[in-house]
């Protein structure tokens, strides 16, 4: 449909001109209707069909740009070009046939018509004429006045380009405001569940101050392959999906409430990086745009120091609303030293010892629930922290 409106202006031009030279052929020539039709159309057809030709040409590559462009824009193109060789096919077959019907109308009131309506527009174009070749007669007549006239069209085109231009708006797929906010948060390591609990109850509570909200999806951590492709994440992670009201029914947009978020939770206690981004409503899951800087070192210490170089270099940068760093040194690692000779006497192994510590740490399996087209759920059971014994 857009290509078909497109296309609207374009489909006439051809008409138009081949009609007109018809036209100029039968009246200021003076030829008879055959004649008229014939010569007006053949001299005018190769020029028509060389204009057809070359917007054609400019419009095919959006067919093999490949990519995004093109899934978008060839139904669009190849719709206008399928409608301009039908609009060239119609303009040096049809136009001709009906011109011979069309000019052999002598009905008195249907010339007098005609003729009124050319009047008028004749008049109307010499009046538009007129006021242009005034305009440039005025220009032309004085170099003052010339100049003047130069620097008048520079000011309209410098405040066209800083007040039109951003209203109007200069992207393919300008961000819209859907309500809804991606969070995504990394605290301190080596905190217990409960502290990652009580930030994901704080974070809520913020969420709900800034406006009416429809909808709150948080977790904390991820198991491997639900979430994420990969092997998961810690108790350290914690990612929340908010969704507020429409546009309609809130005095601020999702971009300051975004940025009200930002402020409120980077001040909540253990709260390492902060991630906020509005939830997109293109082909992306969201309008960020992420800058990627991936650092490579054989030593780990050196590396540790890039890296927060490169993040206080980051928030420097005008247009950075949120830094954060993937790999820290931060964690505590325990090393486990067996004393192999206690180890034998009561007749252990090394596995089952790291197996014990697993059950204690991680708690035993005891049954599973299925769930179709879903993996299924493990039950684990853990030891009391404190117990009488």
């Amino acid at each position: 449909m857009t290509a078909i409106i497109l296309a609207l202006g374009l489909l006439l031009d051809d008409t138009v001109v081949v009609m007109e030279n018809i036209e100029r052929h039968y009246r200021e020539l003076g030829k008879d209707i055959k004649t008229a039709v014939f010569d007006g159309t053949k001299e005018i057809m190769f020029a028509d069909f060389s204009g057809t030709v070359t917007t054609m040409i400019a419009l095919s590559p959006m067919l093999f740009v490949g990519g995004y462009p093109q899934t978008i824009f060839a139904p669009l193109v190849s719709t206008l070009l399928l409608a301009l060789v039908a609009s060239y096919v119609i303009s040096i077959v049809a136009v001709p046939l009906l011109s011979l019907y069309i000019l052999s109308i002598q009905n008195p009131t249907l010339l007098k018509v005609e003729n009124a309506f050319h009047r008028v527009i004749g008049r109307a174009n010499d009046m538009i004429q007129g006021f242009f070749a005034s305009i440039v007669g005025v220009i032309t007549s004085s170099k003052r006045l010339g100049f003047l006239s130069v620097f008048i069209l520079i000011v309209l085109f410098l405040t066209s380009v800083k007040i039109v231009m951003p209203v109007v708006g200069q992207e393919l797929m300008p961000p819209m405001d859907t309500g809804g906010v991606n969070i995504q948060i990394t605290t301190d390591a080596n905190l217990p569940i409960e502290k990652s609990e009580a930030i994901m109850q704080k974070i809520n509570k913020i969420i709900k101050d800034q406006g009416e909200i429809l909808r709150i999806s948080g977790s904390i951590g991820s198991e491997a392959g639900v979430m994420s492709i990969g092997s998961g994440s810690g108790i350290d992670h914690i990612l929340v999906i908010a969704t507020y009201v429409d546009r309609y029914q809130r005095e601020e947009d999702i971009w300051e409430i975004s940025k009200a978020l930002r402020k409120s939770i980077a001040q909540i206690p253990h709260v390492k990086y902060l991630d906020i981004s509005p939830a997109g409503s293109t082909a992306m899951s969201s309008i960020k745009a992420s800058v990627d800087a991936r650092l490579s070192s054989t030593d780990l210490s050196k590396l540790q120091s890039a890296g927060l170089e490169v993040e206080k270099a980051l928030k420097k940068t005008q247009g950075i609303v949120s830094t954060s760093i993937s790999w820290d040194r931060d964690k505590v690692v325990y090393n486990l030293n067996i004393d192999e000779a206690e180890a034998m006497r009561y007749g252990l192994k090394r596995s089952d010892i790291t197996a014990q510590l697993q059950v204690a740490l991680r708690g035993a399996p005891v049954a599973t629930f299925a769930k179709e087209n879903s993996m299924d759920y493990l039950v684990r059971v853990w030891l009391p922290k404190k117990t009488d014994r």
